[in-house]
């Protein structure tokens, strides 16, 4: 019987709750990435990158096994079945995170600010205004709104009334 890797995205607590690590797991909260419906939301404690449906998810290939995944906000389990990467248009030119798994469940796409930063990615921070610089040395800049960056990005289509391009965000937390 051949054994399934596990990969936990593990948020940080909720300052409100207390509680023990000692012999037990511990319970953490995040924010609902149901909540920001096809949006992104980049998680500072995340382990792996994961995307659900999303316009801007290429995919490599199906995974051979099935990983499981427990998901932190809502204390359900899934399975990551494809692996791929993100292509996200922003107003400084083309954001590309590679090795990111896919779940059906999820309707928004968690990134893991770890994994952006060792994929060659430097995050500048200065205050609450944070930058990410690509190896290219291109900025990609963002806003920030309740607690999270979002990184200011381009969409794929055009507003039909006023012909001028839409922004939508990128969450960091």
């Amino acid at each position: 019987m051949s054994r399934k890797a596990e990969w936990w995205l593990r948020p940080l607590p909720h300052p409100s709750k207390t509680h023990s690590s000692k012999g037990k797991e511990l319970q953490v909260y995040s924010v609902e990435a149901d909540a920001m419906d096809n949006g992104f939301l980049a998680d500072s404690a995340a382990d792996i990158h994961v995307s659900g449906d999303n316009p801007d998810f290429v995919i490599y290939h199906k995974l051979t096994h099935h990983i499981l995944l427990h998901l932190a906000s809502s204390g359900r389990t899934s399975h990551l079945t494809e692996i791929g990467s993100l292509r996200i248009p922003t107003p400084s030119g083309m954001l590309v995170v590679e090795n990111v798994y896919y779940c059906r469940d999820i309707c928004s796409t968690i990134l893991s600010l770890g994994r952006v930063i060792e994929e060659g990615f430097d995050p500048l921070l200065t205050g609450t205004c944070l930058w990410l610089l690509s190896k290219n040395n291109v900025l990609f800049n963002t806003s920030y709104i309740g607690h999270c960056w979002y990184l200011i990005r381009t969409p794929h289509a055009v507003n039909e009334i006023s012909k001028s391009p839409l922004h939508s965000a990128q969450a960091w937390n």
